[in-house]
């Protein structure tokens, strides 16, 4: 029975994924589909530093952003699935 509640409490936690945070510098955006590619530093635990092509949790996270921009960013990891959450731009 203890098994069962703990099991309970993990599997919501797990089904939510785990976010990663990133710096790097914004190379396209791909408005209609909903995708932004970033050349970012290494995430370690996560990936080396690489250019990649990311979906994005809303057109929300696009906004205000443009290629050239240095940004950092949260990814939502789930399995083998990664969406950008948030994108933003250092203070000038």
């Amino acid at each position: 029975m203890l098994a069962a509640g703990i099991l309970a409490l993990l599997v919501p936690a797990c089904s939510q994924g785990r976010e990663w945070t990133g710096r790097g510098e914004v190379v396209a955006i791909d408005e209609p589909r909903l995708h932004v590619t970033i050349r970012h530093e290494a995430m370690p635990g996560l990936m080396e530093p690489m250019t990649m092509r990311f979906a994005v949790a809303s057109q929300a996270v696009l906004d205000g952003i443009a290629p050239g921009d240095p940004v950092s960013f949260v990814l939502l990891q789930r399995g083998s699935s990664l969406t950008l959450l948030s994108v933003t731009r250092p203070p000038a």
